[in-house]
């Protein structure tokens, strides 16, 4: 049996489906698309002056539907294949729910993204899509903008500044000699109908209703021409504020102390095209607008990697370079595994408690000195604080799990066979003793992302700490049988040895420029997409019911991970002013607000913060939870019980730290706990249900006796 079933939501008054953005739903059964992106159904507008969404489809009766809403739109792809592009969707723990009833039911769903009265809306992810960024900010001793000789400027004394625009189309691809053949697919920005779907037919007509007039007619939006151009989005971050915002004419003006990020996303990278307009504004003159300088033109195929600078010259009028941009870019591609199910997501999600989240350092603690920390004099660890189980081992793991942590943090890396691998340090170093040879050991250094996991797993090795006391023996044996203390376990190894109860902190290690100029890891690095991606792949495949949080210190690693994927949350690491490490060159994870602002401005659950910086400046923790964003701690401060009862006090939401046997005698592991309590609630209900009963039953007896 089914049940028509009438489907009813207010949108915001911007959706309106004539710009291509459609409401849809997706829900639970094959009929809503199983929860499948690809597959959502698009909803009707009710008419042109309404704000209301319908649909109106047989469902099953008696069966529980669950549903969400979200804000799309619809792409044509090579082969008549469709995209789906997911502005927005209602994100609550739990999904909406109803069982139709009879031949006929009407589901009110109220207003979009408010269920129970909370609003819970998130941006989307990648799909099939191709995100491409440009940076606008001054990188080290190299200028933005470089202006010849030969261009006159306004006075240089009185000051100048420049403002951006960019726009972005995909071009047609038409071969060389041969006319375009009819019907060939030139374009990812074409707009698509939705897919056939068991919505009700609601009208023979073939009169296309007044406020369908621009759509396809049946609420879906129109086709754009094969060169239309493609949505670029603004945003600008500084030291006071992060901000999304519309071009103007002149584009965004850009100061000298701001991160300006342009972005545009297209299903066809190869054929995309970007167009900088270049205007500058004499400040002396308040009533001058800003007079066009040039252009620039940057075809994403064409750079070398998805990641770096470039030089791009800027051409007059006369078509002469004028200037040359030195800018920074970023190109995010899609995982190539599906990623689209929306039937949960834990990406903004929280649950404040009454204590920060014990968070065990590479387990249960640090082992080692970091190489990156040898020879300084300015730390605090000190050979008491090193964990006697080796870090970032399953063993170190399991062991977290008895001292009752509630998450465990780690580092992964990849090696030269694309397998993500546990293990802090970028480098290793081989033990490379001579034959018949009374001397002491040589130490090799070579990056992990060099070997392969055989090799690492094989070979004799040691950590850093000990490069400059090469003929003292490692108090980690790396001989004994024991697997589950051997370096360099697999991230789907941990995650099938390691209880399911234990949240994982998942570090990933990208190697950064340092402000001295220096790289964390010399040679050449595994491109971006492809390192994030075998990380990612690994996870969704193993995760579970498990809780996963993924860091990093590189920002776009964070976006990355942010952008590829709708399940799980990213936390931004980061440290302000410090002696203990060298700063990165990148200001987004060595300056406190743009850090901050940065996690706003991507999407990510929260800041990892170097405990000193809150050491410093209380007020932060309450200035980053006000802005919306979780807390957690991180840095040697931490190995202080003194300190981290302070923190409790600040009320950050987790404490990572390195001795969890010492600093707390007495944990236990708080999703355990809380699950207990529940069964016991429900036990509690339950026996008092029973009681309930017999009370009504012996009640009756009295009743029919008399």
């Amino acid at each position: 049996m089914t049940c028509c079933v009438k489907f009813e939501v207010d949108a915001p008054a911007d959706v309106k489906g004539d710009s291509g953005e459609t409401v849809c739903i997706v829900g639970n059964c094959n009929e809503l698309g199983m929860w499948s992106c690809d597959n959502v159904i698009a909803m009707t507008r009710q008419n042109n002056t309404s704000s209301t969404w319908t649909l109106e489809i047989w469902l099953p009766q008696g069966q529980t539907v669950k549903y969400r809403y979200a804000i799309c739109k619809f792409h044509e792809l090579p082969d008549n294949k469709r995209g789906v592009t997911v502005q927005q969707w209602e994100v609550h723990l739990k999904p909406r729910q109803f069982i139709p009833q009879g031949t006929e039911y009407t589901e009110n769903s109220g207003i979009f993204g408010i269920v129970d009265g909370v609003e819970k809306i998130d941006k989307g992810w990648l799909t099939k899509q191709t995100e491409v960024r440009l940076y606008f900010h001054d990188a080290g001793e190299s200028d933005l903008i470089t202006i010849f000789d030969s261009h006159e400027t306004p006075d240089a004394d009185q000051g100048v500044r420049y403002w951006f625009r960019v726009t972005a189309k995909t071009l047609r691809n038409t071969p060389r000699n041969k006319k375009k053949s009819q019907g060939t697919m030139t374009t990812s920005s074409t707009v698509a109908s939705p897919s056939s779907s068991p919505v009700k037919n609601l009208s023979s007509k073939s009169n296309v209703p007044p406020h369908l007039a621009n759509t396809n007619g049946d609420g879906s939006p129109a086709m754009h021409g094969p060169d239309a151009s493609i949505p670029v989005t603004v945003q600008v971050l500084n030291n006071s504020e992060y901000k999304s915002s519309h071009q103007g004419p002149f584009g965004h003006v850009y100061d000298d102390k701001d991160f300006l990020m342009f972005s545009a996303q297209t299903f066809k990278p190869d054929a995309l095209t970007l167009t900088i307009e270049v205007f500058e504004e004499d400040i002396s003159d308040v009533e001058a607008e800003p007079r066009y300088l040039g252009e620039a033109h940057l075809l994403p195929k064409k750079l070398k990697a998805c990641s770096g600078y470039i030089d791009v010259p800027i051409y007059g009028t006369s078509k002469e370079p004028v200037g040359e941009l030195y800018i920074e870019y970023l190109v995010i591609q899609p995982l190539d595994v599906d990623s689209n199910d929306m039937s949960v997501s834990y990406a903004r999600h929280w649950k404040k408690r009454n204590r920060p989240l014990n968070i065990g350092h590479r387990g249960s603690g640090r082992s080692e000195i970091d190489a990156a920390d040898c020879g300084s004099s300015d730390r605090s660890t000190t050979s008491w604080q090193l964990a006697e189980v080796k870090e970032n081992t399953i063993a170190s793991f399991q062991a977290a799990d008895k001292y009752g942590v509630d998450f465990i943090e780690f580092d992964v890396l990849l090696t030269k066979d694309m397998i993500p691998v546990i293990y802090h340090d970028f480098n290793i170093f081989l033990n490379m003793k001579k034959k018949k040879s009374g001397e002491s050991s040589e130490l090799f250094e070579l990056p992990i992302s060099e070997l392969t996991l055989q090799q690492l797993q094989l070979l004799k090795v040691s950590h850093g700490s000990q490069k400059t006391e090469a003929n003292q023996t490692d108090q980690h044996e790396d001989d004994v049988e024991d697997f589950d203390v051997q370096p360099f376990p697999t991230l789907r190894q941990v995650f099938e040895k390691v209880p399911e109860h234990i949240g994982f902190n998942v570090e990933i290690k990208y190697p950064q420029l340092y402000i001295t100029g220096v790289e964390e890891q010399q040679g050449t690095h595994i491109e971006m997409n492809v390192f994030v991606d075998a990380i990612l792949k690994v996870v969704l495949e193993s995760a579970g019911a498990r809780r996963v949080v993924f860091s990093s210190f590189c920002p776009d690693v964070c976006a990355m991970f942010r952008l590829k994927q709708n399940r799980y949350p990213v936390m931004f690491l980061n440290y302000a002013e410090t002696k203990r490490y060298d700063s990165f060159m990148d200001e987004r994870c060595s300056n406190f607000s743009k850090a901050t602002h940065w996690a706003l401005s991507q999407g990510f659950l929260g800041l990892s913060t170097h405990t000193e910086d809150f050491l410093r400046d209380r007020w932060l923790v309450t200035a980053v939870h006000d802005a919306g964003l979780v807390v957690f701690c991180w840095g040697d401060d931490n190995n202080s019980a003194d300190v981290i009862n302070d923190l409790k006090k600040l009320n950050v939401d987790g404490v990572i730290y390195d001795r969890v046997i010492d600093l707390e005698q007495s944990k236990e592991n708080i999703f355990l706990l809380e699950a207990r309590d529940k069964e016991q609630l429900l036990k509690t209900i339950s026996s008092l249900s029973v009681s309930d009963a017999a009370t009504t039953g012996n009640t009756n007896g009295a009743e029919n006796q008399k």
